[in-house]
C-alpha cells in the first residue's frame, strides 16, 4: 500500500502518514490528534490555515532498508 489514497482511508491512531492538499499543492509529514481532533504537522508546517488534506499515503522505507 503505497500509493495515494483519499483521506478518508487515513489511519486516525496516531501514527505519521504523508499527507497532500490538491488545492495549495502542499505535502507534509501529519498525524492524527485526538485530543482536539484533526490533522496536525510533524514539523513546523503551516497547515493550520489550510482545509483538510485531500490524499495521504504511508511514509515511505529509506532507500536500502532492511526489517528485522
Amino acid at each position: 500500500m503505497d500509493q495515494w489514497q483519499t483521506i478518508g482511508t487515513a489511519p486516525r491512531d496516531g501514527s505519521s502518514i504523508l499527507g497532500w492538499w490538491e488545492k495549495s499543492q502542499t505535502l507534509a509529514v501529519i498525524y492524527w490528534d485526538f485530543a482536539q481532533p484533526g490533522w496536525l504537522p510533524e514539523d513546523d508546517t503551516d497547515i493550520e490555515s489550510m482545509s483538510a488534506p485531500t490524499h495521504w499515503m504511508p511514509i515511505p522505507k529509506p532507500p536500502g532498508w532492511k526489517d528485522t
